[in-house]
């Protein structure tokens, strides 16, 4: 999700994509249709900021998408295609074609369930772009079929052969994927490499710029390794000329609740808290090892941190990089290669963040 700014707004957490010429028009057609259409399977919208650059808003899903965090079982698997599928096509049964069905356009959720972003190419269903889809499907099926076990992935590979031979329409293929379920594949296996399953319902609790994994869930709700006892980072008060450290982040037991409703993101399958209600999010490759990673700007102090990577369950991690940006309102990622850059946004105007540790 690098590009996107995450933030809260009317005590939800918002995904905002920014753009500007064509790219604006595109946002423009994908606020429309996300209006319209209001689908479980699909992000859902929030709000459209038609200024310049224009501003679509939807709610928060997840950072993850399927380029990078597929599911790792073939249950889970099944159960993905089968609800892209039947996105697909309910959105085809309402006269509409996505046209843009690649792993990066499904974003894992918390519950592992994807949804479906990048709707600004969908246009009117005909033969034409209902063959864009289907070859969007096989697709995501070849590329889901790496990740499962031998016998799925040839049953997998089969259906996306057929999909792009016509054979199939969306309801038809979202039945073939069903059909699965009853065979000898149902049997949840983890493969060797892949990220664990992770559930919902669990407390964040993290305070100013700290950036806490929180322990994973089995399917159960029960842990998958003991949970740490309550810890925290401790960091030094600094004057003005030096930007703030971080001051507290603490995991409480599972049980607990959280103190502070800080900032929820996931990354390859692990939930992280970061920041507080209020403060900005955003996503990028600050340091070129190609791993978006948070930058966070705490409105109250108005300085910005810049993390260079994900900390590991039960543990936290402190910024790479912290300084004080007067008037700092908003965050956005620029892409770039080979790395992105962080620009700090402010009332009259906006200035590009310096990561001198690259």
């Amino acid at each position: 999700m690098s590009g996107i700014t995450v933030t809260h707004t009317d005590d939800r957490l918002v995904a905002v994509k920014k753009a500007t010429g064509e790219g604006a028009q595109r946002c423009r057609a994908e606020a429309r249709l996300l209006a319209r259409l209001d689908h479980p399977g699909l992000v859902q919208f929030v709000d459209l900021v038609d200024d310049d650059p224009v501003e679509l808003h939807t709610a928060y899903a997840g950072s993850d998408t399927w380029d990078r965090s597929l599911p790792d079982t073939d249950v889970l698997i099944i159960e993905g295609l089968a609800t892209i599928a039947s996105t697909v096509a309910d959105l085809h049964d309402l006269g509409t074609a996505h046209r843009a069905l690649i792993p990066g356009h499904v974003v894992v959720a918390a519950d592992n369930r994807p949804v479906l972003c990048g709707l600004g190419d969908a246009l009117p269903l005909d033969a034409i772009t209902e063959a864009d889809d289907l070859a969007g499907l096989a697709g995501l099926l070849r590329t889901a079929a790496r990740n499962s076990g031998p016998a799925l992935e040839s049953r997998l590979l089969a259906i996306a052969d057929r999909a792009l031979n016509g054979d199939l329409t969306a309801r038809t293929l979202t039945a073939s994927i069903d059909a699965l379920h009853s065979e000898t594949l149902s049997k949840p296996s983890v493969h060797a490499g892949h990220r664990p399953l992770i559930a919902a319902g669990i407390a964040i609790a993290v305070l100013l710029a700290a950036l806490v994994a929180v322990p994973l869930l089995s399917s159960t709700g029960q842990p998958r390794q003991a949970i740490p006892s309550p810890t925290s980072i401790v960091g030094s008060l600094s004057n003005r000329e030096q930007p703030p450290g971080p001051t507290v982040a603490t995991i409480p037991p599972p049980t607990s609740a959280p103190a502070v409703p800080g900032i929820e993101l996931v990354n390859n399958g692990r939930r992280y808290g970061i920041g507080e209600a209020g403060d900005v999010v955003a996503l990028g490759d600050w340091n070129c090892d190609g791993v978006a990673t948070p930058a966070l700007l705490q409105i109250r102090s108005s300085s910005v941190s810049i993390f260079a990577a994900w900390p590991d369950a039960g543990s936290a991690t402190d910024p790479i990089s912290s300084a004080v940006v007067v008037g700092a309102t908003g965050l956005e990622t620029v892409a770039g290669e080979p790395c992105d850059h962080l620009r700090v946004l402010q009332a009259d105007g906006s200035t590009l963040y310096p990561v001198e540790t690259r």
